[in-house]
């Protein structure tokens, strides 16, 4: 496994995980995202139909401010904070990467997040139970955060939506988000659906409003709040 598929700050990437092991890197441009959380969305179902899906994913809460990670079974996914305008948030996939990751993958995952890497390695790969068993309870700076997800995704004014219930720590809520590489599409599409007046919080943001009082020690089990 080639470390270099971790992307560097000058060269943010995205990874293709069909390509197989020697997938092939792109540039990832930044896209403005908006986000918020525990307001009622059954009025916009005339906007926004379709199925809505399960998923399961974990996020990682880091140091380093303006930085989210969050994993899937098989991939996991840095973005960092680049511009705010509006109240709408520009963000960058800095760095996309495919389990199992090598050491200098896991150096690097660390370094992005602003902890020190791990003082030694048991295995030459990581899977994300490794990952999390074995590398998280290591560090006090960092925090595993189990989340499920039950989601729909749909097109509007040019905009992705994405429209959910999280479940993390047995807490549910309704959450709903709109991004687009043109910031003036997010806008025009916020004040379409009378959501411009609510507040803009992240993903990561939110979950470290809700866990940071009850933050795991360094020790403890990797995953806080397994659904």
């Amino acid at each position: 496994m080639n470390g270099d598929r971790i992307a560097r700050e000058s060269t943010p990437v995205s990874w293709h995980p069909s390509c197989g092991n020697d997938g092939v890197e792109q540039r990832s441009s930044s896209r403005w995202r908006w986000r918020t959380f525990g307001s009622a969305f059954d009025q916009l179902d005339p906007y926004l139909p379709g199925a809505f899906v399960f998923a399961h994913e974990v996020y990682l809460l880091a140091p380093s401010e303006g930085i989210e990670a969050r994993m899937t079974d098989h991939q996991v996914y840095i973005d960092q904070l680049e511009d705010q305008q509006y109240g709408v948030e520009s963000w960058t996939r800095v760095c996309a990467a495919t389990f199992p990751l090598c050491q200098r993958d896991v150096r690097e995952i660390w370094q992005w997040c602003g902890c020190a890497p791990p003082a030694e390695f048991f295995r030459a790969e990581y899977d994300l139970y490794h990952f999390l068993a074995d590398l998280v309870p290591a560090s006090s700076a960092l925090h595993a955060i189990g989340v499920s997800l039950t989601r729909c995704l749909n097109t509007l004014d040019q905009c992705e939506i994405e429209r959910a219930v999280v479940t993390v720590a047995g807490h549910a809520i309704q959450t709903l988000s709109v991004s687009a590489p043109d910031l003036d599409d997010v806008r025009r599409c916020l004040r379409r659906l009378r959501l411009d007046r609510l507040e803009n919080v992240s993903f990561g943001r939110y979950l470290n409003r809700l866990l940071a009082p009850v933050a795991a020690p360094s020790g403890s089990p990797a995953l806080i709040g397994q659904p």
